[in-house]
């Protein structure tokens, strides 16, 4: 019977672990494509150059353009598919006017900027993510 206990919470263990891999890859997830939706377009390199790096920021620039932003979200995507617990995920963009926009420069598109304004909806996004999961 100890033996049946073990393997139960090893099981368990397993499973957790798997649970807030997910909930971590999701959460990001959400997170970029909340960004990304909410950046300014004029060109569309903007939106494309949100990257998404684990363990290490990106420090790169692209002269990719993403319009409607899906290419970028799904670079996302697959970056954070390899995500493992203990990891740091970043989600950055080195444009050089990213910082302005940031505070406000696009007062038509963006006037609150992308990311203060996302960070903000972290909780529940944090908490529908894990409602998701469980």
């Amino acid at each position: 019977m100890a033996g049946q206990f073990a393997i139960d919470m090893a099981a368990f263990g397993a499973k957790s672990k798997t649970q807030m891999r997910n909930v971590v890859r999701w959460v990001s997830l959400e997170m970029l494509r909340r960004i990304v939706m909410r950046s300014p377009v004029d060109t569309g390199r903007f939106r494309a150059n949100w990257q998404v790096d684990l363990n290490t920021p990106p420090e790169e620039v692209t002269v990719d353009v993403d319009v409607d932003g899906q290419i970028t979200v799904m670079a996302g995507e697959l970056k954070l598919a390899g995500y493992e617990l203990g990891g740091t995920v970043f989600i950055v963009n080195n444009l050089p006017y990213a910082i302005p926009l940031e505070e406000g420069h696009s007062k038509r598109q963006a006037p609150a900027g992308m990311v203060g304004v996302t960070l903000t909806e972290f909780p529940g996004v944090v908490e529908t993510s894990a409602s998701a999961v469980r």
